[in-house]
Parts: C-alpha cells; sequence; structure tokens
C-alpha cells in the first residue's frame, strides 16, 4: 500500500493516508490540504486564521474537483458533478453555520 505518512513529536505512530489509485496531483493536493489544516489549528493571529482558512476552503474545493469521480462520470455525462457536490456542501454549511449547531466528529 502507497501512503503517506504524518509523523507526530509526541506520538511516534504515524498517520498514514492510502494514496493508491491517486495521481500525482491529487496527492500534491491532499498533502497541502493538511499543512494548511495544520496551519489553521496552529495560529493564533486573527488575519492569518481567516487567510488560511479561505486557502484550505479553496484546496478542498480543488481535491473535489479532481476528484475520479466527476472525471469519469464526465464520459457519459454532461452533469458538472463536481460543481453541484460544492454547492451541496456549501448549502449545508450554510445551514449548519446559522442554526449553530454542527457535528461531533472526535469523541
Amino acid at each position: 500500500m502507497k501512503s503517506i505518512s504524518i509523523l507526530q513529536k509526541q506520538n511516534p505512530q504515524p498517520f498514514d493516508i492510502n494514496i493508491e489509485n491517486l495521481s500525482p496531483q491529487q496527492i500534491r493536493l491532499i498533502k497541502s490540504c493538511l499543512v494548511s489544516l495544520a496551519e489553521v489549528s496552529r495560529t493564533t493571529k486573527e488575519e492569518e486564521y481567516f487567510e488560511l482558512t479561505s486557502e484550505l476552503f479553496q484546496i478542498l474545493a480543488n481535491i473535489i474537483k479532481h476528484a475520479h469521480f466527476p472525471a469519469q462520470a464526465a464520459i457519459s455525462s454532461k452533469i458538472p458533478y463536481a460543481e453541484q457536490a460544492l454547492e451541496l456542501s456549501i448549502e449545508t454549511l450554510n445551514d449548519l453555520l446559522y442554526c449553530q449547531v454542527l457535528k461531533k466528529y472526535d469523541q
């Protein structure tokens, strides 16, 4: 299995992400996303926080646009799946933002 490993100083266990069947561009985007996510989590400056968050969402949008499914679906369909997936995600985030109820993913 091909994977990207992320080592933490406090935890010697690597965090592996399976990168099999991903293009070099997809792998670069995932690495950029992880770095950006860590920077957003670590920053203590307001301006940096907003800029990094915006960059992170742009990287995520690129990952979604360059996923295998939209590319494969485009062969037999003219439906813009990537754009529709992003629109749905933005609508869902908007709904969650304004109702102040966020899912908890860490237990």
